[in-house]
């Protein structure tokens, strides 16, 4: 269980914690740097795609995100700055 080995705690200590159902924040011995990836899509070894329920409903949000068009400006029509010859 990773609590245990970032708090340096057995796992039943923190077992028994969440079991009391009481949140606590703590601070961890030594700081670490934590990289959480959440993923509901992904490719298996023989190239099929496997999709899995989106239980914190985030997929919708970033699918906005990914699809989302910037609008680039538009040039105006005139022939006041445009060169002639």
């Amino acid at each position: 269980m990773m609590a245990a080995l970032l708090l340096g705690q057995p796992v039943e200590a923190i077992d028994n914690g969440i079991a009391a159902g009481h949140t606590r924040q703590r601070q961890l011995p030594v700081p670490m740097p934590i990289f959480i990836v959440y993923q509901t899509a992904y490719a298996e070894s023989d190239g099929s795609i496997q999709f899995r329920a989106d239980p914190y409903q985030r997929d919708d949000e970033i699918w906005r995100r990914l699809t989302r068009t910037h609008q680039l400006p538009v040039a105006q029509d005139s022939s006041a700055g445009q060169r002639k010859g």
